[in-house]
């Protein structure tokens, strides 16, 4: 995040803990840094809140933290779209969450992109225990998972979706081009979980597994242009 803004301390640590220190975050302290600049409550534009979400796209289409900060706010706050979000017609969008919050932000972005003529596939997962949360889950929208390892799964195994061109994949520079790309991303980012799951097993402080995910977007490789818990 900027200087003097901080993300979750915790999903710091988890990223580091299962190498996934180069996936790109959006977070509290960066959306804490664009509420300040807009005079707002530090924790305004956390999901549900579209902005969020829209910050996460643009940090998937490669721009920086806070170029992708700027470029939400003018959309989400000032119904100003600019050339860079062109690039997400026609996008097929995975969202995995753990909260309707994450599911509700990712609708308001994906409905403020179809005001501007910016029209996006947007598929929903949820990953929840079975009861009253995977229940929420399921009435906001989303397909529910026990684990995100078997969301991850079951992204694998549909053959439905169309790998998309021109989406780097964590901090490669590198485009997925085939499905094959596709399958080895979702596997590089299973293997990260499970990793992280280990890392967690080590702590002497225990945390939730899954907390480096919790509360941002991230980009999932190989043709889902993103992904969030």
């Amino acid at each position: 995040p900027p200087p003097g803004f901080l993300d979750s301390p915790e999903g710091e640590l988890g990223a580091r803990r299962a190498g996934m220190e180069a996936v790109p975050l959006v977070g509290r302290g960066g959306l804490a840094w664009l509420a300040t600049r807009r005079g707002e409550d530090p924790d305004a534009f956390l999901k549900p809140h579209p902005l969020h979400a829209l910050a996460a796209l643009q940090r998937v289409l490669g721009l920086p933290l806070q170029d992708a900060l700027q470029a939400a706010g003018a959309l989400a706050l000032d119904g100003l779209a600019a050339s860079c979000w062109r690039p997400l017609q026609g996008a097929q969008v995975v969202v995995i969450e753990d909260s309707t919050d994450g599911l509700r932000s990712a609708r308001a972005a994906r409905d403020l992109l179809a005001a501007q003529g910016i029209h996006l596939e947007l598929r929903l997962l949820g990953v929840s225990p079975a009861g009253l949360k995977g229940k929420a889950l399921r009435q906001a929208g989303a397909q529910v998972f026990p684990d995100l390892g078997l969301a991850l799964d079951a992204l694998l195994q549909d053959r439905s979706p169309r790998p998309r061109t021109g989406f780097a994949p964590f901090s490669s520079r590198k485009f997925i081009t085939s499905r094959p790309q596709a399958e080895e991303g979702i596997c590089a980012m299973r293997e990260a979980i499970a990793s992280l799951r280990w890392a967690q097993l080590r702590m002497t402080k225990a945390i939730r597994p899954l907390s480096v995910l919790c509360g941002s977007i991230l980009p999932l490789p190989g043709g889902y242009p993103s992904l969030g818990l």
